[in-house]
């Protein structure tokens, strides 16, 4: 078996010790974490937790969203993308589990948006790290190429054993945030980008149709990297 930085052997034995000792395969996935558990080398724990992960994705999609107050700090970063403009990161914890919201200023169809990701603080310290070496690297940064792997590092998944509680931080924060910009820059507009996960989409959507009950939505169709993707606008107008 070929361990990962993820998974390692020192999990690995402790795993096969459990199950000496008569543990479920629920007590396994409750002690290493539903994320965690992915990343076993033979895939042992996907069927499992593809039914959690279904389950949960439907149950939040089915429920409006209430905010709960949470504490969170925010930083603003040279765009990857624009020359001088910003994108805004945010930091925040859900059960001592830290997590990062990331809008990245974005134009394209003749508008000026937003675009909403988030993730946990490994993924952004790896996207970070990967930032720092695309830098390393002679040339003009940075490259469409580059940009699209540096947002793919952020949109892979968090821990979904928590994803209720984080879905109503999230819906907090986004609008104590939307306050801030808005009294700097005026109304803004929120983006989300297609991607191959229509469940993710959903939540996002849900996210910014119970913070902001009263936007307006429309799409519209971009190309990236030789394929077509959709942009979805969430605006007061």
């Amino acid at each position: 078996m070929i361990f990962n930085e993820n998974w390692t052997k020192e999990d690995n034995d402790y795993m096969r010790k459990m199950i000496r000792e008569g543990k479920s395969q629920d007590d396994i996935i409750k002690h290493f974490g539903e994320e965690k558990v992915l990343f076993h080398p033979k895939k042992k724990f996907h069927k499992t937790h593809k039914a959690i992960y279904t389950k949960m994705f439907d149950f939040v999609n089915e429920i409006k969203i209430n905010p709960e107050k949470t504490e969170f700090t925010h930083k603003r970063k040279n765009s990857i993308a624009y020359t001088n403009k910003e994108d805004i990161f945010i930091s925040f914890k859900v059960n001592e589990h830290e997590y990062i919201i990331a809008l990245f200023y974005m134009f394209e169809n003749d508008i000026i948006s937003y675009e909403l990701l988030f993730t946990t603080k490994q993924q952004f310290e790896q996207y970070e790290k990967r930032m720092k070496e695309f830098l390393l690297i002679p040339g003009n940064h940075f490259t469409n190429e580059e940009q699209n792997e540096l947002k793919n590092i952020l949109k892979k998944e968090t821990n979904f054993n928590e994803l209720f509680t984080l879905f109503k931080s999230l819906t907090y924060i986004i609008n104590e945030l939307y306050n801030d910009i808005k009294f700097f820059y005026g109304d803004i507009t929120f983006s989300i980008t297609e991607t191959d996960n229509p469940k993710k989409i959903r939540l996002y959507k849900n996210l910014i149709h119970d913070s902001f009950p009263d936007f307006k939505y429309k799409r519209r169709k971009i190309k990236i990297q030789d394929e077509y993707k959709y942009i979805y606008y969430y605006s007061k107008y």
